[in-house]
């Protein structure tokens, strides 16, 4: 069966490497004709702005619930940090995802007795 500690570790680092090449080909080069930042995007870069400047939950200076707080909260957090770019946004989600990747082979691995994940 082998290290499982290694198997995660290489879950981890495919799963961030296909997420990160994705992201910076498309931030950098745009290789597929898709917008990387969608429409519902710059709604939530409002929200997120907003909250880091300290007017809450707004959207041009009016109260808002029109999307649910735990990404534009997520977004202000980096925004605090200086991260503001998609590339930037992109990449820490790159993390993520690749983090969830770990987390559900370890599921997998637990639920499987060690023949799946």
């Amino acid at each position: 069966m082998g290290d499982g500690g290694a198997r995660m570790r290489a879950v981890f680092l495919l799963a961030v490497g296909i997420r990160v090449l994705f992201v910076w080909g498309q931030t950098t080069y745009g290789w597929l004709n898709i917008h990387f930042v969608a429409k519902d995007s710059h709604r939530y870069l409002a929200l997120a702005q907003s909250l880091a400047q300290g007017q809450g939950f707004t959207v041009e200076g009016q109260p808002t619930a029109g999307a649910l707080p735990v990404y534009p909260v997520f977004l202000a957090g980096l925004f605090l940090f200086g991260l503001k770019t998609p590339l930037a946004i992109g990449l820490i989600q790159c993390v993520l995802g690749a983090l969830t990747c770990v987390f559900l082979a370890r599921i997998g691995r637990a639920i499987g007795n060690g023949s799946v994940g």
